[in-house]
């Protein structure tokens, strides 16, 4: 019994002195995540999901009874009720992403000290306040499932033909359903934004490198071989990602919504990422930013790849690849909101890894460095030049870092009030805080904001009065009339107007007027109260 128990002691000695790093960068993860559990409800897309989350949670309808222009699986983990569930999920999952992206760095740069530079890039890059890595993100949930569905993958033949020449001893079958589980992943991540397609085709790259490898070599027969091998782990893959969407689809026509999901959940992203006005007027510019442009950029860096074969490594063309593919899928909408950038990160960081694994390559000066290896070192700079351009031509604002954690220290200590923590976040604070003590007072579970504010639903565990959780997809859709019709049949508590709405909302001022009084006037927003007399 003595001896089990020290085989095991010895089992774990020996994983935790194999993994220290992996294990001190999961340390890191935790501790630079504590203090988003402090945050008060004030980030405005956190705060739709939470709401639209907490309204399921009663029964109501996605897409039909309540919508935002997302795809499902990001609504379903904001179920979780509260703001301090939802931070504590995602630590969880970036934990394990973090886990699996270790594991897949090792795959691909097969150095654990350039798998352990990449993975500490990694932690910085998506949990820092600079690109809101610190908020549950749709881009920080799709990550998780890419990066294992990339995992699954580098346990295949598809994978490791690729990138070492090397079979592995599974069995057909056994590959089949990983490359199912692989695509099941990729289909998951889909499901929880969109964007995630664009990932899904960095790794479907590996079968056209692959290919063009055989093309470019010139051998017919090679080609031909490689092309076979290659479309069946692609068809399994596509076959696997087409399940989860399948189902989902399945899913929401059984339940009347399907009309509803097809609007909103999926053909609504087209006229998203087609309205916004970029801050340019030069035509060369725009046309690089259009979709034709992007996807003009993305073919020629592929097909480039491809063509510059002894120039790049398999890895070094599947990371680069990848980069442009996310740098793409982050600037389809073109919006600058620095959320969106960390698509692009996973490969960014591998790309610094690249460039350790090259460097440690040459440990003495009278090594000659070939052609391929100046590639790789030069890889990194040249896209975080490119990423930096893009960032600077449409005008992202990055998040303060350094002032996010000294303000949170300084709460801690006691050296700043929660009034003036609160209010560091977003001016609405305070009063919402003080808006929703009265608010919840009433146990209602219904609400009427006229404005963008659904940090105020969330914060009370209300629920809309109609399908929309904020003032301008009311206008986007028109929907002042189907708006006024729900306020009137829920008949709420209260109604929150914003001061600084400025859509015209028909007949709602006259209906205001009629049925309720001012009960409190704050900096921000006027809270009324129904009358007594009113049913």
């Amino acid at each position: 019994m003595l001896q089990k128990i020290w085989n095991h002691i010895k089992k774990i000695d020996y994983f935790l002195d194999s993994h220290t790093g992996l294990l001190l960068l999961l340390l890191l993860v935790v501790l630079l995540r504590v203090p988003t559990l402090s945050d008060p409800y004030w980030y405005g897309d956190e705060a739709i999901y939470l709401t639209i989350g907490q309204a399921m949670n009663r029964g109501v309808e996605l897409y039909s009874e309540i919508i935002d222009h997302k795809t499902p699986l990001i609504y379903v983990f904001a179920q979780v009720g509260t703001q301090l569930n939802f931070r504590l999920l995602l630590l969880a999952w970036m934990v394990v992403s973090t886990i699996g992206f270790y594991i897949l760095s090792l795959k691909l740069l097969k150095q654990k000290l350039s798998a352990v530079l990449a993975t500490l890039a990694f932690v910085l890059l998506t949990t820092l306040p600079t690109f809101e890595g610190h908020i549950p993100n749709g881009e920080l949930f799709v990550m998780g499932f890419m990066i294992w569905g990339g995992v699954l993958m580098s346990w295949t033949n598809f994978f490791g033909q690729f990138f070492d020449d090397k079979s592995t001893s599974l069995t057909s079958s056994r590959q089949t359903l990983i490359l199912l589980g692989a695509g099941v992943l990729f289909g998951l991540g889909i499901l929880t934004k969109v964007p995630a397609v664009f990932d899904m085709a960095a790794f479907l790259g590996i079968g056209f490198f692959s290919v063009t490898a055989a093309l470019f070599a010139d051998r017919s027969e090679s080609f031909f071989q490689s092309l076979r091998r290659a479309l069946v782990p692609m068809f399994l893959i596509g076959l696997g990602m087409l399940i989860p969407i399948a189902f989902s689809v399945v899913w929401f026509v059984a339940r009347g919504s399907g009309q509803a999901y097809l609007d909103f959940g999926l053909l609504y992203n087209f006229r998203y990422s087609g309205s916004w006005e970029l801050p340019f007027t030069s035509q060369f510019v725009l046309f690089l930013f259009s979709l034709p442009g992007k996807a003009l950029i993305t073919t020629l860096v592929g097909v480039s790849l491809a063509a510059g074969k002894k120039y790049f490594t398999p890895t070094a063309q599947f990371v680069i690849f990848w980069f442009f593919l996310a740098l793409f899928a982050s600037t389809l909408s073109n919006r600058p909101y620095p959320h969106y950038f960390l698509q692009v990160m996973p490969p960014l960081a591998l790309l610094f890894g690249l460039v350790a694994q090259s460097l440690r390559k040459s440990e003495a000066i009278e090594i000659s460095w070939s052609g391929s290896r100046v590639m790789q070192v030069l890889a990194a700079p040249i896209a975080l030049i490119f990423f930096v351009v893009v960032i600077v031509l449409l005008q992202v604002s990055p998040y303060a870092t350094i002032s996010y954690y000294s303000n949170w220290w300084n709460f801690v200590r006691g050296q700043t009030t929660t009034e003036e923590y609160r209010s560091s976040f977003n001016h609405l604070m305070n009063d919402n805080y003080a808006a929703a003590v009265e608010i919840a007072s009433t146990g209602d579970e219904k609400l009427f904001i006229w404005g963008t504010n659904p940090m105020l639903y969330a914060l009370t565990n209300t629920e809309p009065t109609g399908r929309f959780t904020v003032s301008f997809h009311i206008a986007d859709f028109d929907a002042y009339d189907e708006t006024l019709n729900d306020l009137k049949e829920d008949n709420p508590r209260h109604i929150v107007v914003m001061h600084d709405e400025f859509h015209e909302f028909p007949g709602f001022t006259a209906y205001l007027n009629r049925n309720y009084f001012v009960e409190e006037t704050y900096d921000n927003f006027t809270l009324w109260r129904r009358q007594p007399f009113k049913l």
